[in-house]
């Protein structure tokens, strides 16, 4: 947990494996890219909720043998029992379909993405009136609970508008009256244009929303006229939020006005099952690549919204997308025993016949899903997106101490805590702008101050309200003497030099030379020691001589007060190393006692990451794109 502090005394927490409002920010399309505030380019990749709020009886379980639309079963429904109970087995289908340990399973399966269709009458009555809350508002609350439990596992979201009013049926000649000319077009996008307006007022603040997709696969539109009327209304409620466009070829700087803040997107489904490899890589450079390259030339980012494949082809088109640095969302989630259509599936017992069954039998289906299924390309997907993070938390610090600024001018710090599988990185970045207006030695602090466990807290206080500003070398040496006990130092040269002493003199693994500090055995560190805490070890830490090269220890008195209180206590709240550069390109570094995983040696633009988990942090820098330092 994190204790965010500044001369102001602010305090800030968060709960474990949730994320605060700071973490997702909105994002600003730059070029090609989606960037974040603090320049930091964003790829968002993940899955499509479909059957959630849209119905798609195909992949639903659902028959209806009935002329209406496949993705409107209501309508049936409502035909057979009323608005009113139809409306409860809607409920109970939506309170089922996706719950919130599927959002515990996207993030365990590595997404930071989630595409959430939707359609107008999960805001409207048959009658075409909206649904009110309590309050006489839109009731909006399938996607504030969506929203939420993204937000708190680090996922964004992107909003799909996937039904829209007088659609009827892909493929009908309604389908695409919206996309035309004429007056049954214009009162089609102002129907869309007015709902669009809606949702846009309402998440106007809210920073876990990437992105709205206008309009799922209408049919193109001359002149773009429904592209435009939706860009219209939702730029009168929100200025800055990233539009999605299908069906759109014309560059966006050709609009009067041009648009601004969007990106392009394209779904692919003509990828060919069985052995259709080599085929399957010809339709992706056609198509897929294609509309990147068109992206490209327009200088915008690209986004593949929906797609379905398997086996080898999956595998190859996902690390092309990959490659390519671009968005991406799977088609879907969850089916009804629609096997690789889904990455979980539901089993056959829940097919309902929505124009013959009876309520009772549908409520009691609906109510009772049963298992899911795993599917084998979650696998596939899981691996791309290189493994499992298991918790991100991130803080924001507003504020330094007087003595850490040079210049008076707020800066915001963004710290992160990233936990994948056992290994645990703190990262901070900030807006390069205001690099020089602060001191490196100073952002390296507030990372490490703000990676400390609680049990630190009066150290912390310590140092925040110290006259004379410690030094980092200080600092670190002082949370080491109470974490690794009397044979640990540091040697406070740079980079390399530093690194190597390290390894020279503590060796890579516990042995007779470089026992365990409390017990004295040659086979684990002391973090790992399972002897109870002498009393007088912190009392006889202070005692310790100082290594050659080691910094004066007495700004940091205060934590050899503090005594450990759990035998298994390990220094790795602060990870295997803390690397930051000032002006004149001084690395300042830290390692911690046990090195036995320290094996390559990463180099980023601007940092560095240390450890077995090298290559794995380099695929998640797509979630914590080239920070400034590594901690």
């Amino acid at each position: 947990m994190y204790r965010v502090l500044s001369l102001l005394a602010l305090f800030t927490s968060t709960i474990a494996a949730a994320i605060p409002s700071a973490y997702l920010q909105v994002d600003q399309v730059n070029g090609t890219k989606v960037v974040d505030p603090y320049g930091q380019q964003i790829i968002l990749r993940g899955t499509n909720l479909g059957g959630w709020l849209v119905f798609e009886d195909w992949m639903c379980g659902i028959t209806d043998t009935t002329n209406n639309n496949d993705r409107e079963p209501q309508v049936t429904l409502e035909s057979r029992f009323g608005l009113i109970d139809t409306k409860a087995l809607i409920d109970t289908w939506q309170n089922n379909w996706i719950t919130s340990a599927d959002f515990d399973m996207m993030q365990s399966l590595g997404f930071n993405l989630v595409r959430l269709p939707f359609s107008y009458r999960n805001f409207k009555w048959s009658n075409g009136s909206y649904i009110m809350d309590l309050n006489g508002n839109v009731d909006f609350s399938r996607l504030d609970w969506a929203v939420a439990q993204a937000k708190s596992r680090g996922i964004y979201v992107i909003l799909d508008f996937h039904v829209w009013e007088g659609q009827v049926g892909q493929g009908s000649s309604n389908y695409s009256i919206i996309s035309e000319p004429g007056s049954a077009g214009d009162e089609q996008r102002q129907e869309a244009a007015d709902l669009w307006s809606k949702i846009a007022a309402h998440f106007v603040n809210e920073s876990a929303i990437a992105a709205f997709d206008v309009m799922n696969e209408p049919t193109g539109s001359p002149g773009d006229i429904l592209q435009i009327a939706m860009y219209n209304a939702i730029r009168s409620q929100d200025r800055n939020r990233i539009l999605i466009m299908e069906s759109v070829s014309a560059d966006p700087s050709s609009h009067i006005p041009p648009w601004t803040q969007v990106m392009y997107s394209f779904h692919e489904y003509n990828m060919e099952n069985g052995n259709a490899f080599i085929k399957n890589q010809k339709t992706y450079q056609a198509e897929v690549q294609g509309f990147i390259n068109q992206g490209i030339s327009f200088n915008i980012p690209s986004y593949v919204g929906e797609f379905m494949t398997y086996g080898q082809t999956l595998s190859w088109m996902l690390a092309q997308m990959n490659s390519a640095n671009i968005w991406w969302s799977g088609w879907t989630y969850t089916t009804v025993a629609q096997g690789t259509w889904g990455l979980f599936n539901y089993g056959t017992s829940m097919h309902v016949d929505v124009s013959r069954d009876s309520y009772a039998t549908i409520m009691s289906k609906w109510s009772n899903m049963g298992p899911k299924t795993q599917q084998g390309i979650a696998s596939l997907y899981q691996s791309a997106l290189g493994g499992i993070i298991e918790q991100v938390e991130q803080v924001e610090i507003d504020a330094f101490p007087t003595a850490f600024v040079t210049e008076w001018e707020a800066v915001s710090i963004r710290v992160t805590r990233l936990v994948v599988e056992t290994d645990v990185y703190l990262t901070g970045s900030y807006p390069t702008t205001k690099l020089l207006k602060f001191d490196l030695d100073a952002l390296c602090i507030n990372v490490l101050l703000n990676g400390l466990p609680d049990r630190f807290g009066s150290f912390v206080d310590s140092i925040w309200t110290a006259e004379k500003n410690p030094s980092i070398e200080d600092i670190k040496i002082s949370i080491l003497r109470v974490n690794a006990g009397p044979s640990l130092s540091l040697h406070s040269t740079t980079s390399l030099s530093a690194f190597s002493a390290g390894l020279k003199k503590f060796g890579k693994k516990p042995s007779k030379a470089h026992p365990c500090a409390r017990c004295g055995s040659p086979t684990h560190w002391v973090v790992d020691c399972t002897k109870p805490t002498d009393a007088n070890e912190n009392s006889n830490n202070n005692k310790k001589k100082k290594g050659k090269g080691e910094q004066s220890n007495e700004s940091a008195a205060p934590a050899q007060a503090i005594k450990m209180t759990e035998s298994s206590e390990t220094a790795a709240f602060v990870s295997d190393m803390v690397s930051s550069f000032d002006s004149n390109s001084i690395e300042h570094l830290f390692l911690t006692s046990d090195y036995s995983h320290l094996s390559t040696f990463l180099r980023t633009p601007n940092g560095i990451i240390v450890s077995e988990m090298s290559a794995k942090m380099s695929e998640l820098l797509s979630l914590l794109d080239s920070s400034h330092f590594f901690c």
